[in-house]
């Protein structure tokens, strides 16, 4: 008899041969020019399976889905609590209509910046229009793919990241040390370069496995070990979703103005943020870098919110020892989450900003300081995966006794 851990992983792999497949199928009326971009705006838009200018059917990757997923979650979180408890259809719903605008937008960005082969359509109106719906097409079957995974696999959408991060890295890996800039690299660069990766790759397995634990005592427990119990907050709550979830809200901005300047190309505002938005400028890394921080802050409080785990523990009749039940408990739940919230931040900004700031800073155009960005990130998501799988080889074992 297969176990649930087998059943699953045929589901992924089933899930992740049509993902490559259909990143594979180029429009046939779209001329595919190999960008020569690199840095950091290229590495990320990848992880999250946004190729802009292949001109494939799953060019718009991710992108549109996890706006609209950490969009609408944030807004949840922030509106009253009669707001914040719709169904689960009303909010999938909405998500999937903020994801349709972001996906229109992101698409009738990407289809001006194609190029087209002649003799496919009468006009280039037609032309455009084609393009913007098999685009957009193409984005919801990626998130029908992504829930799908979620709902019958194993990783959910991380799974079809992790697919984008390990076919960019060998490239990564080609560039940095065999490419053509390989001789321009200076000591300097390679120095911070492999430091910046050995770093990402220690800070991000002591942050993935690290937890702070909160005592509990079951006051309507007697037992020898109800004094084992504890509440788990993990040091790295949001673990690497703010880095990809930052990077589609940071493009989102970028695609607005660029379409609304081709509207209005003589206002100098909307050029300015088309222009200086991306993660070659200082303006861009900032904006980026900020978002980051913020983002991460967001992320651990949705995750863990101290409110409700409160409440539930005051309903349960647990509490923290020489702590009361309720504003107490919650604050104490709070400075903790905080805490590990604020380390998180920190090492994020350490293995993703700083290798930004530095390659801007030197003006050096290696594919080099990314290997940190790229690794942090290929760790994390391996650690969320496994967690899973030892979840699920876990039900595997009791499953004759269900």
């Amino acid at each position: 008899m297969r176990t649930i851990v087998g059943k699953k992983a045929g589901y992924t792999g089933m899930i992740l041969a049509l993902y490559i497949l259909g990143r594979g199928i180029p429009l046939p009326w779209v001329t595919y020019t190999p960008t020569a971009e690199t840095g950091f705006q290229s590495f990320l838009l990848q992880m999250i399976g946004a190729q802009t200018r292949s001109g494939s059917l799953l060019s718009l990757g991710l992108m549109p889905w996890m706006t609209a997923s950490i969009v609408s979650a944030l807004f949840r979180a922030v509106m009253h609590a009669d707001t914040a408890r719709s169904s689960p259809a009303h909010a999938r719903r909405m998500t999937a209509l903020l994801g349709l605008v972001v996906a229109l937008v992101q698409a009738y960005v990407t289809a001006a910046r194609l190029k087209y082969r002649d003799g496919y359509f009468s006009s280039p109106l037609f032309r455009s229009a084609a393009t913007i719906l098999v685009l957009m097409g193409g984005a919801f079957a990626v998130a029908w793919l992504a829930e799908q995974n979620r709902l019958h696999g194993i990783g959910g959408q991380t799974a079809l990241i992790l697919i984008n991060v390990e076919s960019s890295l060998a490239g990564q890996v080609m560039l940095a040390f065999g490419g053509t800039d390989t001789k321009a690299l200076s000591p300097a660069e390679t120095a911070l370069g492999i430091l910046f990766t050995v770093l990402s790759i220690l800070l991000t397995m002591l942050f993935e496995n690290a937890e702070i634990r909160i005592p509990i005592r079951h006051v309507m427990l007697h037992s020898d070990l109800a004094g084992d119990d504890y509440l788990a907050v993990k040091l790295n709550p949001s673990g690497m979703m703010p880095v990809m979830y930052v990077m589609s809200l940071f493009v989102l901005p970028y695609c607005l103005c660029r379409a609304l300047s081709w509207f209005y190309p003589d206002n100098p505002a909307l050029l300015y943020v088309a222009d200086n938005l991306n993660l070659n400028t200082g303006f861009g890394i900032a904006i980026y870098s900020a978002l980051l921080v913020a983002m991460t802050f967001a992320l651990a409080f949705l995750f863990i919110n101290p409110s409700e785990i409160a409440g539930s523990m005051q309903e349960n009749n647990d509490i923290i020892p020489g702590l009361r039940p309720g504003q107490d408990t919650r604050r104490e739940i709070r400075r903790n989450v905080l805490f590990a919230a604020f380390c998180s931040a920190a090492v994020l900004f350490l293995v993703v900003a700083v290798p930004m700031i530095c390659r801007q800073a030197m003006h050096s155009s290696s594919d080099l300081f990314t290997l940190s960005t790229s690794l942090c990130i290929l760790v994390g998501l391996w650690n969320t995966v496994l967690d899973e799988v030892r979840v699920l080889r876990t039900l595997d074992r009791y499953h004759p006794f269900l």
